[in-house]
C-alpha cells in the first residue's frame, strides 16, 4: 500500500508541475496575442502623428507662397520664374499627399481576425481526445493547451500581417515627408543665397 501512495503522490506531483507549466504556456500565450495587439495600437498612434506633422508641414509650406509670389523683380532680377516656383510647390505638395494618402491608407488596412470556427474548433478537441485515449491515458491539459494555441494562431497571423503591411506604409509615407522636408530646406536655402 505504501509504494501506491507513493506513485499516487508522484503522479499528482507531476500533475501539478505539468498545471503549473500549461499556466505558464497560457500566459505566454495569450501575452504574444496582447503584445500584437499593442503594437496595433502603437501604429496607430503613429499615423495620428505622421497625418498632424504632414498637415502642419503643408500649412507651413504655404504661407510664404503669398510673400515669395509678390517679390518685385523676381524674375528680372533675381532670375527665378515664377514657374520654377510654383514647380517647387507641386513637388513639396505632392511628396505630402503621396504622404498623406499613404498614411490614410494604413489606417483602414482590415485584418481578417477571426478564432476558428466552432467546428474545427470541436474537431481540434476530438482528434486531441482521440489520441490521448488511443495512447491509453486521460486527456492533459497540455493537450487542451496546444488545441487553444492552434485556434489562437489564426488570430495572431492576421494581426501580424496586418501590422506588418501598415508598418511599410508607413515607412514610405514618413520617407516621402522627410525628402519634402529635404527639398523644402534646400529650396528655401537657394531663395533666400539667391535674394540676399
Amino acid at each position: 500500500m505504501g509504494k501506491k501512495n507513493k506513485r499516487h503522490d508522484v503522479d499528482k506531483s507531476a500533475l501539478s508541475k505539468e498545471g503549473q507549466i500549461s499556466d505558464y504556456l497560457r500566459d505566454i500565450i495569450l501575452s504574444s496575442l496582447e503584445f500584437e495587439k499593442e503594437r496595433g495600437d502603437s501604429l496607430n498612434r503613429y499615423v495620428d502623428n505622421l497625418m498632424v506633422t504632414i498637415t502642419i508641414l503643408s500649412v507651413a509650406y504655404l504661407a510664404p507662397l503669398d510673400y515669395i509670389s509678390n517679390i518685385q523683380g523676381l524674375e528680372e532680377v533675381y532670375g527665378i520664374s515664377t514657374r520654377q516656383i510654383l514647380f517647387v510647390y507641386l513637388i513639396l505638395l505632392g511628396l505630402l499627399g503621396c504622404a498623406l494618402v499613404i498614411a490614410v491608407s494604413a489606417i483602414f488596412l482590415r485584418s481578417n481576425i477571426a478564432l476558428a470556427s466552432p467546428s474545427e474548433q470541436f474537431d481540434r478537441y476530438s482528434t486531441t481526445y482521440k489520441e490521448a485515449c488511443d495512447e491509453g491515458g486521460q486527456i492533459r491539459e497540455r493537450d487542451l493547451l496546444k488545441s487553444y494555441c492552434s485556434s489562437l494562431n489564426i488570430t495572431y497571423r492576421a494581426y501580424l500581417l496586418k501590422h506588418n503591411n501598415m508598418w511599410k506604409r508607413l515607412k514610405i509615407s514618413t520617407g516621402l515627408t522627410v525628402l519634402s522636408l529635404i527639398m523644402a530646406f534646400v529650396f528655401l536655402s537657394h531663395l533666400l543665397l539667391t535674394l540676399l
